[in-house]
C-alpha cells in the first residue's frame, strides 16, 4: 500500500522503536501528560543524532 508521505516523517509504525510516556518520578503513564522515552532505539537513530559517521561506526 503507498500512503503519502511528508520529509522527515513517517506514515507506518517504525520497526525497532519502543517508546513510552513517562511522568517526572520516571514512571509510564497513561492517559496523562509526560514525557516521551525512547526505550529501544531503532536503526541508524544514533547516526542521524551524531552527524559523525565515523563516530556511529567505531561506537
Amino acid at each position: 500500500m503507498i500512503k503519502p508521505i511528508q520529509a522527515a516523517t513517517f506514515n507506518s509504525l517504525l520497526p525497532g522503536l519502543v517508546a513510552d510516556i513517562f511522568d517526572q518520578n520516571g514512571k509510564p503513564v497513561t492517559d496523562n501528560v509526560g514525557e516521551l522515552v525512547i526505550k529501544k532505539p531503532w536503526v541508524g537513530m544514533t547516526n542521524g543524532f551524531w552527524q559523525d559517521s565515523q563516530k556511529y561506526v567505531e561506537t
